[in-house]
């Protein structure tokens, strides 16, 4: 009897603790409701740590919406706030528990992750927007993450195209105020490579693709001077020469996607001219003439 009555003591006690644990999820809830966003990061905190609210979906739930609002309202949408790991954590583990019949903290679970995981794209889009190329890749590299490990088998092609040319761009425009940082030229051409191999028939990418090549041939004519010597010279020819071939398969390919675009005919004339090919050259001048009646 008396080991009877000390289990059933035990087991009084372990209920109301319990009890007490409940209580202040829902005293989190109502401070969350307050907007009172750090008391009740404090209170949530404190009730999990007790084991029995380790396998409850709702708690957990409730935790991950506290955090987000730290992330956004307390935090200001810090790109590197912990708060949204820590959100996204907890409302993973919620939808991971919930044994519900309608399983309503997996489906508000799944809305609270899938809409933090997309604010890691808007974080890269912004990134690039400063310039800040390695953080738009830190950013695009954590949303691609945070997606698939919600849908593993999403289809980020778009996305991806998207953010490529995007950045691709941001490293023409570093390479572009400093000619000689071959670095920012290399990135460029490598996102528009990573463009075409999603997508060959990308017209972005192979038109800006064509114009980095070219660009890089007609600077590197731009730099004789009366100082070079001869042999000098016609190296720079010889590499320039190199650059406006690399150009030209990719100009052509964008000229299939839209033949009557005053871009690329232009294009195709100056790397033909480049070329020294005169009769591909006047060829295209004189498309441009029928088309747009000029010069």
């Amino acid at each position: 009897m008396r080991k009877v009555f000390a289990i059933s003591i035990l087991m009084f006690c372990f209920s109301v603790a319990m009890y007490a644990q409940f209580e202040k999820v829902t005293e989190a809830r109502r401070l969350y409701q307050e907007k009172n966003y750090v008391e009740a990061q404090r209170t949530i905190d404190d009730a999990m740590q007790h084991p029995e609210l380790e396998l409850d979906a709702y708690a957990w739930l409730m935790r991950g919406y506290i955090y987000k609002d730290i992330y956004k309202k307390v935090d200001k949408g810090d790109p590197y706030s912990k708060a949204r790991k820590n959100a996204l954590e907890y409302a993973m583990k919620a939808m991971e528990l919930d044994t519900t019949k309608d399983q309503v903290f997996f489906s508000d679970g799944y809305k609270l992750y899938d809409h933090l995981a997309k604010t890691y794209y808007n974080d890269a889009a912004r990134a690039m927007n400063k310039k800040d190329h390695e953080g738009a890749v830190q950013h695009f590299a954590n949303y691609e993450r945070t997606i698939l490990e919600l849908t593993p088998d999403a289809d980020l092609t778009q996305k991806k195209i998207e953010f490529y040319n995007a950045l691709a761009t941001v490293y023409t425009k570093l390479y572009n105020g400093d000619r000689q940082q071959l670095d920012y030229f290399k990135k460029a051409i490598a996102m528009y490579q990573k463009v075409m191999n999603l997508d060959k028939e990308n017209y972005g990418a192979n038109y800006n693709m064509a114009t980095m090549w070219y660009n890089r041939g007609v600077y590197n004519i731009q730099q004789i001077s009366w100082e070079n010597d001869i042999p000098s010279i016609e190296l720079i020819q010889k590499v320039s020469k190199e650059f406006f071939m690399q150009a030209l398969p990719f100009m052509l390919k964008a000229h299939e996607q839209d033949p009557t675009r005053i871009e690329t005919l232009k294009g195709l004339e100056g790397i033909y001219y480049s070329l020294q090919d005169e009769v591909k050259s006047d060829e295209y001048r004189a498309k441009i003439k029928d088309l747009y009646g000029v010069e």
